[in-house]
């Protein structure tokens, strides 16, 4: 009885500020899609130039409904997709930026994958990024930020980002149910951040490989640095260095790890919730002896044999790089030295070395 089986409705969730310069770009990609939304909700933060004046001509133009909210003050970016989501009413909701343009196919190509599988929950797809002017830059979601975002706390407080290093909200569309069991979102995560990790306390992620949106860089970008080879550079070498830096990062993200795992203790009991538990214990427990084992690796000698017959370290990011540098930390501070031409000295087999200084 599939024709009498309720249809799924879709909204998006569009927050604009101050937007004059590329919103009629995505107005007109919305409104171009192969299966158009039922409603547009935009929430407007108190712009002062010409946003919600194109956003009212628009939405006497188009077929489906478009709300648009004006809020009282100045929110934020954060709260007002906040407000945004709380005022959705469609089953599958979009969440969509105001400088961006989308595919035409992006909306019956995600829906497809919702109504394919009624587990999941929250569906990601990749981007192609272009530039202020519509140049294709040559990159996308991965290439731009993907693999940095690997190497963050998200990494360590979710199972998810080996299959799913994708978290845009731009790039993403949820089941409103998720929506109302997230709510409230925690601000120092943001709003696509918070949505990642905590939604899949309540249902599976899936990420598609399609380019289903052009994601537009500029100077007004609010997560994207003006300079993107700089950016681009950065993220490399934050990527190259996580063998050192995983350590101190958990035992310094306490602010993102507390409100994260008292909200999803708090849900309802579910394997989702269980298998996201199971991970962040077995990932605080392999950082710890990380941490012990670079402390003094004679004394912590048993624990550095576990995590290699156990394969823990395989469990991390970048593995064989962990283990040389957790053995050699480890080692350096059993002999409290500096170098290997130290440890050479100590052992009486480097012998005099001669540094070349002049008299």
């Amino acid at each position: 009885m599939d024709s009498e089986k309720k249809a799924v409705t879709v909204s998006v969730a569009l927050c604009t500020y101050n937007g004059e310069r590329f919103l009629q770009q995505q107005l007109d990609s919305l409104a171009s899609q192969t299966r158009q939304p039922d409603e547009v909700v935009v929430c407007d933060d108190c712009s002062t130039d010409d946003t919600v004046a194109i956003l009212d001509r628009w939405a006497q133009s188009v077929p489906f409904s478009v709300r648009i909210i004006r809020n009282q003050s100045n929110l934020g970016c954060f709260h007002n997709f906040e407000n945004t989501l709380k005022n959705v009413e469609g089953d599958i909701v979009f969440l969509a930026d105001q400088d961006d343009v989308w595919h035409a196919d992006k909306i019956e190509v995600m829906l497809n994958v919702f109504e394919k599988n009624p587990n999941v929950g929250l569906v990601f797809h990749n981007t192609n990024v272009i530039d202020a002017a519509g140049n294709d830059l040559g990159l996308d979601e991965i290439e731009l930020r993907g693999a940095w975002r690997l190497t963050t706390y998200m990494r360590q407080l979710s199972p998810n980002l080996d299959k799913h290093p994708i978290t845009s909200g731009c790039c993403s569309a949820i089941r409103r149910t998720i929506i109302q069991k997230i709510l409230p979102l925690e601000e120092r995560f943001g709003h696509d951040g918070w949505i990642y990790l905590f939604a899949p306390a309540f249902a599976d992620v899936v990420t598609i490989p399609d380019k289903l949106i052009s994601y537009r860089c500029h100077d007004s970008n609010v997560s994207v640095r003006a300079d993107l080879n700089e950016q681009i550079h950065h993220f490399d070498q934050y990527v190259r260095d996580y063998y050192k830096n995983e350590v101190y990062l958990f035992l310094t993200c306490d602010q993102f790890k507390e409100p994260f795992l008292k909200r999803v203790e708090q849900a309802e009991d579910s394997v989702y919730k269980t298998r996201l538990l199971k991970y962040y214990n077995r990932t605080q427990k392999r950082i710890k002896h990380r941490e012990l084992i670079q402390r003094n690796l004679f004394i912590y000698s048993p624990l550095f044999v576990y995590e290699l017959l156990t394969f823990n370290y395989w469990r991390g990011f970048q593995p064989m790089k962990c283990i040389a540098y957790d053995f050699w930390t480890g080692l350096k501070n059993a002999f409290r030295l500096e170098s290997w031409k130290g440890l050479l000295r100590r052992l009486g087999i480097g012998g005099t070395i001669n540094h070349g200084l002049r008299k």
